[in-house]
């Protein structure tokens, strides 16, 4: 069972890097003994599979540039991904980008496919409040006068 354990962490782990606590469902839902996983857990750890901080910071970037998502929003999901808040803050001091010219991309590419009223709505369901997101969608269209 262990080496079953085992086997299911490093590929759940080789696919792309993984939080703590993502293995640690993982094995949960296989439904292994606590202290099967506690070993498996603590033998990634000695091996140095899991960086947290460099994860988020990874994971930041990544939801910034790939999907324009607001802070708010990838908040969430490092906490949902079993991240604690002193990382995901320390995580987010270390990435430098600027959010408006995020958004502003992100606009740029949806504006051929949405009209324009509703580039507001898509911005909140990125993550951004209605207020910010109306101010963005009016600053970018100044802009492109």
């Amino acid at each position: 069972m262990l080496n079953r354990a085992h086997s299911i962490s490093l590929r759940f782990l080789r696919y792309r890097p993984r939080t703590r606590e993502e293995v640690r469902r993982r094995l949960r839902r296989e439904k292994f003994p606590e202290e099967i996983i506690a070993t498996v857990m603590t033998e990634r750890e000695n091996e140095g599979w899991f960086d947290d901080l460099a994860f988020s910071k990874r994971w930041i970037e990544e939801r910034l540039h790939t999907r324009g998502l607001s802070l708010q929003a990838i908040r969430r999901e490092l906490r949902q991904k079993g991240v604690d808040e002193e990382t995901i803050q320390e995580a987010i001091e270390s990435v430098s980008f600027d959010e408006k010219e995020v958004v502003f991309s992100l606009l740029n590419k949806k504006s051929r496919s949405l009209e324009s009223h509703k580039l507001t709505q898509f911005l909140v369901r990125r993550g951004y409040s209605f207020e910010k997101a109306r101010e963005y969608v009016k600053q970018w269209q100044e802009k492109q006068k």
